[in-house]
């Protein structure tokens, strides 16, 4: 995953599905070099989204960031997913981790790093083509389980987006990338990487094998009040599922949430903020979110953002 672009971007499911191809050109027509989406509850569901990306674009890397083990089994996630690389001849990246807003549907999502970490091997088994059985803590497989088709490719990159330590350290036994989400501040990326050597040398891996990459929840405009007003309005919603970061940083109101966790402003405030983040070790950037008031001059802003680094 190392020849990447330093830069992607993750959308949400906001938009009227229609949208999502115009975007998708013009995100990756601005040179980003993965485009994924997120997976959440209530919204649209990701794997449509995911197609309609897939079909208007020949370049970019496509997936869900993240996508988790409890609103579907992972079998059924080997199988999108399959069938999206088949889609893009070979672009699709799996992004999964514990989830959120599940208590609003009662779904069960406890032994949340056992869970990740076995879809990811069931996903990994599937996608190979090895029929045999999985006896897991949480999920199980027949002998004969197997998909009935064959994606172009028998494994594709996976990451963890995840901030906590316990899933950090089974992520970077296992896969290609962690990717926290909400990083702004980059004072928090020490701990990651502690982490990503705990679970890598456990494994029997280096660190270095483990690429870190983060999630930046961007609000970009020239007009700062109103992106301010935007991620004051967005933020806030997220903060319950963040309590090792809302620990860490000591994070008490909405205006020191909106400081360290979401990157607000024009260019130059952005090309400052993510010089920071590469000095403190992340590899690569993904802008995530509804990505600022007004779309086309966020993509706009962020286009410029990416230049001056590439």
């Amino acid at each position: 995953m190392a020849s990447r672009s330093r830069f992607g971007i993750q959308l949400h499911t906001g938009w009227p599905l229609n949208d999502y191809p115009r975007l998708a050109q013009t995100i990756e027509g601005l040179g980003f070099g993965e485009l994924t989406v997120h997976d959440v509850l209530f919204r649209r569901p990701v794997w449509p989204v995911l197609t309609l990306i897939a079909e208007h674009t020949r370049d970019v890397l496509v997936g869900p960031d993240v996508t988790n083990p409890f609103a579907r089994h992972p079998v059924v996630t080997a199988a999108n997913i399959a069938a999206i690389d088949e889609l893009s001849s070979g672009r699709a990246i799996l992004g999964v981790g514990q989830g959120s807003f599940f208590d609003a549907a009662h779904i069960d999502h406890t032994r949340a790093v056992a869970a990740v970490r076995e879809m990811t091997l069931v996903v990994r088994q599937l996608l190979a083509g090895e029929p045999g059985s999985f006896e897991g803590e949480v999920f199980r497989l027949d002998p004969d389980a197997a998909l009935r088709f064959n994606g172009p490719r028998p494994a594709i990159p996976v990451f963890a987006g995840t901030f906590g330590p316990k899933m950090i350290e089974m992520a970077a036994g296992l896969m290609d990338e962690i990717r926290p989400p909400g990083q702004w501040d980059p004072a928090y990326l020490a701990v990651v990487q502690e982490h990503i050597g705990i679970g890598a040398r456990r494994a029997g891996r280096e660190p270095a094998e483990v690429e870190l990459a983060v999630d930046v929840w961007a609000f970009a405009s020239a007009n700062r009040a109103s992106a301010e007003a935007m991620a004051a309005r967005q933020v806030p919603r997220f903060l319950t599922y963040m309590r090792p970061l809302t620990e860490f940083y000591g994070v008490e109101t909405t205006e020191r949430a909106l400081a360290t966790f979401a990157a607000i402003g024009d260019v130059a405030e952005l090309i400052d903020g993510c010089e920071r983040l590469f000095a403190a070790g992340a590899n690569r950037i993904t802008f995530s979110g509804a990505l600022g008031p007004e779309v086309g001059e966020a993509l706009a802003i962020l286009g410029q953002v990416r230049r001056h680094f590439e």
